[in-house]
């Protein structure tokens, strides 16, 4: 016997409306973050994702593929993107010289706080019509 909409948990309710919203919410505030604003300021998820990690400790390049889920080239050139910017700085780690440690900039952590209000103020809007 199938369920029908009316006869499902409130808590399956809530997150079948969490599916239906989210994604798209997600999605808008991705392009928004990745077109909108100065060339010099648009990000993507992930690299906002790892200055977020570095602001609050060092990484290695393996500790963020590690937290991304992907490999070590790839979190390579998005880090390489956001030294290029001179938001994320390389240094040798002081315990093993075969290891760079990642740190967030004074830049870094302006633009940081600069695009996590931006959203933000992004995400209340959509949220006002709600």
């Amino acid at each position: 016997m199938d369920m029908d909409e009316t006869d499902s948990h409130p808590t399956e309710e809530v997150a079948r409306r969490f599916f239906e919203v989210v994604p798209p919410l997600w999605h808008s505030m991705s392009y928004t973050l990745r077109y909108s604003g100065e060339e010099r300021t648009q990000i993507t998820f992930p690299q906002m994702r790892a200055m977020a990690i570095l602001s609050h400790h060092s990484a290695s390049l393996n500790d963020l593929a590690n937290a991304h889920e992907v490999s070590a080239a790839t979190m390579s050139r998005m880090i390489s993107t956001l030294v290029e910017r001179g938001w994320v700085k390389r240094q040798e780690d002081p315990q093993d010289r075969r290891q760079v440690r990642l740190t967030l900039t004074e830049e870094g952590q302006a633009s940081l706080d600069a695009i996590g209000k931006r959203s933000l103020e992004y995400l209340a809007e959509l949220l006002s019509d709600l």
